[in-house]
């Protein structure tokens, strides 16, 4: 006879349409999830999404699809929905700043669940297209959509290894040129006034540090026609993105 108690249980499906509902969601372990992916991306972390979809500029309708069973949150499909014209186009909480977004599922989960999750977004969000940049390869997301998908490798996502420290891998990776310029843009800078640097390795220098570098990531892009969409047209107190309270998230 099959060992029936070797079946897992069917995980329940459940759509949130709203940023609010997110207080009904544990956030610990979607940053599990987040954190168990092959290339976890930041921009999934719960703290991230809430943000994004509190943020009045970006106007969206969230459909944030959830699987549970008995042992809590197994699967994640973090979308919303835009409408660009008369077309609803679909894709990651945070648009084309969500670098390495996919389908979020736990460790041992069947493709399977991924596909209802697809399903579930398709059924709730009805999309005339879906639209996602930064997907990383061998995606959740794309195993899913299967046919119905059409990649096209732009570029691929640097990761840079650095065993032997900072020094050691810039001197590997960058060109004689590269740290030459690199070498002039700091006396230039220099010649401006005093000039410091900031390392952040904890929670609190990353909240220290974080103003100033969505002031540099303001002014690096004012003006272009092309700049992001992201932390650019957040005002100031959305730009905190991580709360005291959920350091350990980030």
């Amino acid at each position: 006879m099959p060992n029936l108690s070797a079946v897992p249980t069917p995980a329940s499906v459940r759509t949130l349409t709203a940023g609010e509902q997110l207080s009904q969601v544990d956030s610990g372990a979607w940053d599990e999830l987040v954190a168990a992916a092959p290339r976890p991306s930041p921009y999934l972390l719960s703290t991230w999404v809430r943000a994004w979809l509190a943020e009045p500029s970006f106007e969206c309708e969230p459909v944030l699809v959830l699987a549970e069973r008995p042992g809590g949150l197994v699967g994640v499909a973090p979308f919303i929905v835009q409408r660009h014209g008369r077309a609803r186009i679909a894709s990651f909480v945070g648009s084309h700043e969500s670098a390495l977004g996919d389908i979020l599922l736990a460790p041992g989960e069947a493709p399977s669940l991924g596909r209802e999750l697809l399903d579930a977004v398709v059924a709730s969000a009805r999309p005339d297209a879906l639209d996602v940049f930064g997907l990383p390869a061998a995606s959740n997301l794309a195993r899913a959509a299967g046919e119905r998908m059409t990649l096209v490798e732009r570029v691929e996502a640097p990761v840079t290894e650095m065993p032997e420290g900072w020094e050691e891998a810039y001197t590997r990776h960058a060109s004689p040129k590269r740290r030459s310029t690199d070498r002039r843009r700091e006396r230039q800078l220099s010649e401006l006034g005093n000039l410091e640097y900031s390392l952040a390795t904890d929670g609190d220098g990353v909240l220290r540090d974080l103003p100033d570098a969505f002031e540099l990531h303001r002014l690096r892009w004012e003006g272009r026609p092309d700049g992001p969409t992201g932390p650019t047209n957040m005002p100031a107190p959305s730009g905190r993105l991580i709360d005291r309270d959920e350091r350990a998230a980030a």
